[in-house]
């Protein structure tokens, strides 16, 4: 697979460091914790539908959704056991969450 097809940009709203990267293994299993949630349908389709060089954007109430996912995976398996990643996709979408509060 091609490196731009092995990775995949999650936008934020910093400019700073800029979007998120994740795997491409990793994207397969957010999407999989997503499925069949409650909101988590209209993220899949998200990521389904961003190429390689757009970057995936999401709406507050999906960044929320996908917020309270991340967090039940990271209590689950410890950062340690997080995909790459992962991680800083949480803590990039808790920034957003924070900022769109203040």
């Amino acid at each position: 697979m091609p490196e731009r097809l092995d990775r995949v940009q999650i936008a934020t709203t910093r400019q700073t460091p800029g979007p998120v990267q994740i795997s491409w293994a990793a994207r397969d299993q957010l999407l999989a914790r997503l499925r069949g949630t409650a909101a988590g349908d209209a993220v899949v389709e998200k990521f389904q539908g961003s190429g390689a060089s757009s970057a995936v954007t999401l709406t507050l109430e999906e960044k929320r959704h996908v917020d309270v996912v991340l967090d039940a995976w990271l209590v689950e398996v410890d950062v340690d056991g997080l995909p790459d990643g992962i991680f800083a996709l949480r803590n990039a979408i808790l920034d957003d969450l924070h900022d769109a509060s203040t």
